[in-house]
């Protein structure tokens, strides 16, 4: 079930913003010297972010195609309320790029060295999308709706 939209406004700047500064407070504290990868960590988890939402509507959108094709009818997630299928795309898109991300941080003079540091940030990274996708199944995160578009 979708949620009102100044809850979703909220979650949404509360889940973008908090990666931002999260990322940004991680990168400065593990490597204080590297002044570029701290804007890198600003963007990261955002990036992880919108970039889970689009797969989410991608993998949505193409199971709506097969089974529209095969069934010959509309889905049941098609409906006015329903949370379309592929939330878990937020968990694997976060953790892939903080693992990209953890691997430059990693590489760069830290407090950790390379493997701890590489784990922490796959670690966070699979944890921030988990919440990302705990939040889209309980309808948190908005919904692309086609619908309204006639």
């Amino acid at each position: 079930m979708r949620q009102p939209a100044l809850i979703t406004f909220l979650v949404i700047a509360a889940v973008f913003f908090g990666g931002a500064i999260g990322g940004l407070a991680l990168t400065s504290a593990l490597a204080p010297d590297a002044h570029l990868l701290r804007w890198l960590g600003l963007g990261a988890l955002p990036l992880a972010f919108i970039t889970g939402a689009f797969l989410w509507l991608a993998i949505a959108f193409g199971r709506g195609i097969v089974h529209t094709l095969q069934q010959r009818k509309l889905p049941a997630f098609a409906g006015d309320h329903a949370i379309p299928p592929g939330t878990a795309a937020f968990v694997f898109t976060s953790t892939g790029i903080m693992a990209l991300f953890g691997v430059l941080v990693a590489s760069a003079p830290n407090r950790f060295g390379f493997w701890l540091t590489l784990a922490l940030f796959i670690s966070i990274g699979a944890g921030y999308g988990l919440i990302c996708q705990y939040l889209a199944r309980r309808g948190y995160l908005p919904v692309y709706d086609l619908e309204s578009e006639r």
